[in-house]
């Protein structure tokens, strides 16, 4: 035993304060308890020996403070029991459990954390996907229902024939394809527009309205354009090609062969023309009084007569005859196949005066051949 201990002895009625200190605390190694009489504590020795009290606040809370989530919960921390306990010495209040945040579960990563913070949208996408649908069935359906209308249009120079569009499903287009090629009118031409559901009852319109144009051509005092007469009447027979427009076609054909036979007339005229023409020319020539060819003045008098036979025509009336204005080539009563047609001859008071017809036993006419 020292001196100091000696001179200072313990009390033995004084009661022990055995203090231990946390981790961290005091110049030991922090786990070795100190052992302070009272004496000690009176002396005032031993403030820089006590180790400081234990902080009530925990990590919880000073994450609070400074606004950081904490991660996960962690319980308070424990002071460590003191290596000699005594009832003289109370142990700290633990401190009020203050209201925490919500603390966000730990196997979530932070993408899921974030999809879990963003609104849904798949309603909205739904709901869009529902009226794309919707409109694209309306615009089907309409565009069935307009394409299943045909009309027929009326302008200043001509008639076409147009069916509703699929898509858009509003307005029109125009029927494409040789049996529909636009008719071409006159101003004063009459036509009415229509529209239908039906394509033959179209067809039954169109096929109409170009019979009347081609037989407007074909009729009256004199004919029209046959060229194109004869075009609208083949444009025609693309549209009787159904069993039921049988009737139909043979009119047709019959007036295509009025187209022939306008063609022909205007072969014959243009050979009267062409003989009238020669008969001039032996004319001059004989009035010049060719040296090698004797018979000009007869040929000239010959032609002349062809000629005028010619446009006389078989009946000796003139030209081809036309029928009544105004009415139909294809009106006109037809003799059944396999009848033969009465053929009149011409008489002698149908003949021009003094105009005698040529026949075998006209005299002095040339045989043919050019004197040398």
């Amino acid at each position: 035993m020292s001196t100091d201990d000696k001179k200072d002895p313990v009390p033995s009625s004084m009661t022990d304060l055995v203090i231990a200190s946390g981790p961290g605390s005091g110049s030991g190694s922090g786990s070795d308890p100190v052992v302070l009489s009272e004496a000690e504590r009176q002396l005032g020795d031993v403030e820089g020996r006590i180790p400081p009290a234990p902080s009530t606040a925990t990590t919880a809370d000073l994450q609070s403070a400074v606004g950081v989530t904490p991660r996960s919960p962690s319980p308070a921390p424990r002071s460590p029991s003191p290596a000699f306990p005594s009832s003289a010495s109370p142990s700290p209040a633990s401190p009020s459990p203050s209201p925490r945040r919500p603390v966000p579960d730990p196997d979530l990563d932070s993408d899921d954390a974030d999809a879990a913070r963003k609104p849904r949208r798949w309603p909205l996408v739904v709901a869009l996907t529902g009226v794309l649908t919707l409109t694209v069935a309306a615009f089907i359906l309409l565009g069935n229902a307009n394409e299943q209308r045909y009309y027929l249009r009326c302008s200043a120079k001509s008639i076409t024939a147009e069916q509703g569009r699929s898509f858009p499903p509003w307005g029109t287009e125009r029927l494409t394809g040789a049996a529909w090629r636009p008719i071409s009118i006159p101003p004063n031409a009459e036509c009415t527009p229509q529209s239908t559901s039906k394509l033959p009852t179209l067809e039954g319109w169109y096929l109409e309205a170009l019979v009347d144009q081609a037989t407007s051509k074909l009729s009256g005092s004199s004919p029209g354009d046959i060229d194109a007469a004869q075009t609208e009447l083949e444009q025609a027979m693309l549209l009787t090609r159904s069993p039921d427009r049988r009737d139909q076609r043979k009119d047709l054909e019959r007036l295509l062969g009025d187209v022939t036979y306008w063609r022909a007339a205007a072969k014959v005229k243009s050979a009267a023309a062409s003989l009238e023409d020669a008969a001039k020319r032996f004319d001059e020539a004989a009035s010049k009084r060719p040296r090698h060819a004797s018979d000009a003045s007869a040929w000239a008098e010959f032609t002349r007569l062809t000629a005028k036979r010619l446009g006389a025509g078989p009946a000796g009336d003139g030209s081809p005859m036309m029928p009544p204005s105004g009415v139909p080539l294809s009106s006109r009563p037809s003799a059944p196949l396999g009848t033969a047609l009465p053929v009149e001859m011409p008489s002698a008071s149908t003949s021009d005066a003094g105009v005698p017809l040529p026949d075998a036993t006209v005299r002095n006419i040339p045989a043919g051949g050019v004197l040398m």
